[in-house]
């Protein structure tokens, strides 16, 4: 299951408020509400939509401000909830909805998060005459609905300040109906039965592949893999396997399995995921890692294809490999390898340059 987080933003009066409740009525089963203390005075038109809210004195306000509580500042008056309070509720619901009037927390948590689950911000939106029909229907008078929407360019400023993409807003008409349909959309959006079916290896939120076309069959089988190898711990191993480089093989594999890692061979029967010639591919997404040793070419080539390959994958998803180069191998016909390449020219050589790269991707 994909946790998220939906942290919502908005001016005043447009609705945010009515967004948690229908969460809190209509999804309860499966989405929950953060709460959050504040020093702002009850407003007695609002107390019984207020669901997210402990009210409490400045004093205590301030005792709160610990290690782990995200606060922040509106309209003179402070606001702020326990990461602890996130992590609970992640642990127990797919949804977590926070309403958070500050973009620079937003930003903060989104990082706090960003390999625990999805993070989404949310802006909703009202044309100004309806946030001001709203109030008055709510019982605001004229000197509070100044105020609310004097406070208001607040939250507008932040809006301002997301980057393009990053943000999904909800257009709030004062149609109920059409605001609940957009907050059933936004959760569908993101629902794991929708993410579970989409064409990617989903490492964590922040982390994805997507799968080339022979793979796309052997999802379930790769994810199954990962539950059995974390991703953090693999090292794929790129080289030809021959006798010539068994001693090559086995102090990477001892080094690697000693630093408390998986060394990665796609022809192991413990990683047959896909028992086709795909296999390697397949294998290659469960890792973080990279090891591709050049050593000796096959007959009539200057360098193995299949490294080349499989570390060409690799470069592509952004992943951090070893590119080891016997010196006496002939240039290889791409340039990029020229940038990222260790040579070694002995056995000594060799085993210092992987030691100490074991050391920098442990650090």
């Amino acid at each position: 299951m994909i946790r998220k987080i939906f942290l919502i933003d908005g001016l005043a009066g447009t609705g945010k408020s009515d967004l948690i409740d229908f969460v809190n009525r209509k999804h309860k089963i499966n989405s929950t509400v953060v709460q959050k203390y504040t020093t702002r005075e009850r407003r007695t038109p609002e107390e019984a939509s207020l669901i997210d809210l402990t009210f409490v004195d400045h004093e205590h306000f301030e005792s709160l401000k610990t290690s782990g509580f995200y606060f922040y500042e509106y309209g003179h008056e402070s606001y702020g909830f326990y990461k602890d309070d996130i992590i609970f509720a992640l642990q127990h619901y797919e949804n977590v909805f926070v309403i958070v009037r500050d973009r620079t927390l937003i930003k903060k948590i989104s990082v706090d998060f960003e390999t625990l689950a999805y993070v989404i911000p949310v802006f909703v939106y009202t044309d100004r005459d309806q946030v001001i029909d709203r109030l008055k229907r709510d019982g605001f008078d004229d000197e509070q609905i100044g105020f609310r929407l004097k406070r208001s360019q607040i939250s507008w400023d932040d809006y301002l300040e997301y980057p393009d993409g990053s943000l999904r807003i909800i257009i709030n008409n004062s149609d109920k109906a059409h605001f609940n349909r957009k907050i059933n959309s936004l959760i569908d959006e993101f629902s794991s039965d929708r993410i579970d079916s989409s064409n990617f290896i989903f490492i964590n939120p922040a982390l994805k592949f997507e799968l080339i076309k022979p793979l796309e069959g052997f999802k379930r089988d790769i994810l199954r893999q990962l539950d059995k190898f974390p991703y953090e711990k693999n090292i794929f191993l790129m080289m030809k396997f021959r006798d010539s480089n068994m001693k090559f093989y086995q102090f990477i594999k001892n080094e690697v399995e000693r630093a408390g890692y998986n060394c990665v061979r796609a022809d192991d029967a413990s990683w047959n995921i896909t028992g086709n010639v795909y296999n390697p591919i397949a294998a290659l997404y469960c890792c973080k890692y990279g090891i591709a040793l050049f050593d000796e070419p096959e007959e009539g080539q200057n360098y193995n294809p299949n490294v080349a390959y499989e570390l060409g994958i690799m470069q592509y998803q952004n992943k951090r490999c070893l590119i080891l180069k016997k010196d006496d191998l002939p240039n290889m016909p791409f340039d990029l390898i020229a940038e990222l390449r260790k040579e070694y020219s002995a056995e000594i050589d060799f085993q210092k340059m992987f030691s100490d790269w074991l050391v920098e991707i442990g650090t």
